[in-house]
């Protein structure tokens, strides 16, 4: 008798120690990033916010444990393979996450922090922001997939550091996302999704999942799409967007959405279901 052929390892869930915080009055990242022992770029970077953020009294906003990145683990991922890609020391990702040493796969959909990783974004303008269009300075190149479906942003070298001095001011409603922000979007249309979840955009699937929300791969008029970072033109915060009608094949779906590709802005567009699409309900 053929002996059965040995089990696959279970795939396991990271536990990264991921706390949020409240805006007060007075609050700006610089000094937020500052009381909770971080580089502002990871501070920013984990909140889809950049050096001229204004802060609004109320908004949640996720602290990271240590100075990295934190992705959303994709299908078939693992730490070796993370830590290799990103020139990481496995150890200490395994203990950041608080992951058992024998781990062999990723549970795909949970948030993974990786300590030491460079975010890809431009905290700080180059030059005078005033008189000096960075648009440029700001695009990022996205990089050729990489194996496994390994959650990819692209590392890129921070300028030198400029205090940011833009405090917190009131609220005008009860959306805490920036306006013209495609998380400010999908929060205007579901409030009721928007007032629990925290994060950038690549982070309301688990975050939702965390407050109790239903998730799911299964488009819905209605539900919020959430799209990881580099699927269907999601930049390296990830998007998200508001579900407007569904195809009869289940598959094919529309959505409303700002910043996509005019930032302020609402857009119309077409989508599909696939790996790194995600839906809130």
């Amino acid at each position: 008798m053929l002996a059965p052929p040995p089990a696959a390892p279970v795939p396991a869930t990271p536990a990264p120690d991921l706390k949020t915080y409240l805006v007060q009055d007075g609050d700006n990242p610089y000094d937020l990033a500052t009381k909770f022992g971080l580089g502002e770029e990871t501070f920013l970077g984990a909140n889809g916010l950049n050096g001229d953020s204004v802060l609004q009294i109320g908004q949640r906003l996720l602290v990271p444990p240590v100075n990295g990145v934190v992705v959303t683990t994709q299908p078939n991922d693992s730490p070796r393979a993370i830590a290799d890609q990103w020139k990481l020391d496995l150890g200490t990702l395994l203990s950041v996450n608080k992951l058992p040493p024998d781990t062999q796969s990723l549970l795909p959909g949970e948030p993974l922090m990786l300590p030491g990783a460079i975010p890809a974004v431009h905290v700080y303008p180059l030059g005078d922001s005033s008189d000096t269009d960075t648009s440029a300075d700001q695009t990022v190149v996205k990089p050729a997939p990489a194996p496994n479906g390994i959650a990819r942003i692209l590392a890129a070298p921070a300028p030198a550091p400029i205090v940011n001095t833009h405090t917190a001011v009131p609220r005008s409603g009860p959306n805490n996302f920036p306006w013209g922000q495609c998380t400010w979007w999908a929060a205007s249309q579901r409030p009721d999704i928007g007032g629990r979840v925290t994060g950038n955009a690549a982070s309301w699937l688990y975050s939702a999942r965390a407050a109790g929300l239903p998730t799911g791969s299964v488009p819905r008029v209605g539900a919020v799409v959430v799209y990881q970072p580099g699927v269907q033109g999601a930049d390296w915060p990830g998007h998200v967007a508001y579900v407007t009608s569904v195809a009869g094949d289940g598959v094919h779906f529309s959505v409303s959405q700002m910043n996509f590709p005019i930032w302020g802005g609402v857009t119309y567009r077409g989508s599909w279901t696939g790996p790194g699409v995600g839906f809130i309900y």
